[in-house]
């Protein structure tokens, strides 16, 4: 069957990667589980119902897949405690990003417990604890709470200035729902915006106005401070069907990032027209991403300008 077979050639990928002497590598198999019981379950028809815990719960586990903690409506607060697990997992990323409190590789842990205490900072996880430990977290809380405020306040100076220069902070977004992070509106600009996000979870190649919806909000909101867009960066380990070839030897090596915008113009132009129509509203720049030769920027460029020039037609 489809789904063994499946299973059988991830497992062997799995092993490898965990038994890397390279700790990184070696979290990256978590991803890789979770990709493989993803694909099972869809083989199998069987998906599941998305984790659901009360607010400010602590999620106890051997590990979570990242699909399993997006799964997760974290708005309530809660935490993460995980019985192995790594620091540099995908998932301990994502928990980060979004100041989730979590502790990894804790071995084992009792098996009931009405009250618990997660501490990310101490990693450590205390069940049923008494009124003494819970005082000394409540302080410790508060003490973080105001820790985090004062930092906080930072982003509301000027910004620092070096022999009378500006030192300006850009930040980096993945999709459009990246600025509505409170801290978004203190950045001076847009360092870089992926455009990936366009092409994921879609059964179709997202069309022109599409694209320039997304463009065009950020530009909106970024006013007139600066915003670089990079084109798509497909290939390599982010393959996309109908626009990356397929059966390359090395794909991170081969047509990927430019060259493949370059090798499909019809889907590039697309792109290249929606980034035209929003430019208007702002200071746009465009990156180009994978750029090997000197003749392959030319050509992008040539690209663009032809497209700009119809548009103003």
């Amino acid at each position: 069957p489809a789904d063994v077979a499946w299973r059988s050639t991830l497992d062997e990928q799995i092993a490898e990667y965990n038994s890397a002497a390279d700790e990184y590598l070696q979290a990256r198999s978590s991803d890789l589980a979770d990709l493989r019981d993803r694909v099972v379950h869809i083989l199998r028809g069987d998906a599941g119902e998305p984790l659901k815990i009360p607010s400010g719960g602590v999620v106890c586990a051997d590990d979570l897949p990242p699909s399993r903690f997006l799964e997760i409506d974290w708005s309530g607060g809660g935490g993460l405690a995980l019985l192995h697990g790594s620091p540099t997992s995908h998932v301990a990323m994502l928990a980060r990003a979004r100041g989730i409190p979590m502790v990894v590789q804790l071995g084992a842990i009792p098996d009931a417990g009405a009250t618990a205490l997660l501490d990310g900072e101490g990693a450590t996880l205390e069940l049923d604890p008494s009124a003494e430990q819970v005082r000394i977290f409540e302080k410790r809380r508060e003490s973080h709470r105001k820790s985090r405020a004062s930092a906080r306040a930072i982003l509301r100076r000027p910004t620092a200035s070096w022999r009378g220069e500006h030192i300006k902070l850009l930040i980096n977004i993945q999709r459009v729902d990246d600025l509505e992070h409170a801290d978004a509106q203190y950045a001076d600009g847009i360092g870089l915006m992926r455009t990936e996000f366009l092409l994921a979870g879609r059964s179709e190649l997202p069309d022109e106005e599409t694209q320039f919806q997304a463009y065009d909000a950020v530009l909106r909101w970024a006013g007139q401070r600066p915003v670089t867009i990079r084109t798509f960066d497909a290939g390599g380990d982010k393959p996309v069907p109908g626009f990356t070839f397929d059966g390359e030897a090395n794909p991170f090596l081969g047509v990927r990032g430019l060259r493949l915008c370059l090798a499909r113009p019809e889907i590039f132009a697309v792109q290249l027209r929606a980034l035209a129509r929003a430019a208007v509203r702002g200071n746009l720049k465009v990156m180009f991403p994978m750029v090997t030769q000197a003749d392959e920027l030319e050509a992008g460029r040539k690209l663009f300008a032809d497209v700009v020039q119809r548009l103003q037609a």
